[in-house]
């Protein structure tokens, strides 16, 4: 089954959003975890 270019552009364009807004969201967190992992680590050192 082939969809027409524009509603095929569309959905790719929707996967295209999720996925970005997804990887933002997963890098935010892995930023967060690393700040909290240095903060513990300096103040061990301490």
């Amino acid at each position: 089954m082939i969809l027409p270019l524009s509603h095929q552009e569309r959905l790719n364009g929707n996967d295209y959003l999720k996925n970005s807004a997804k990887s933002r969201i997963f890098w935010v967190r892995l930023g967060i975890d690393f700040k909290e992992k240095e903060r513990k680590e300096f103040n061990e050192k301490r």
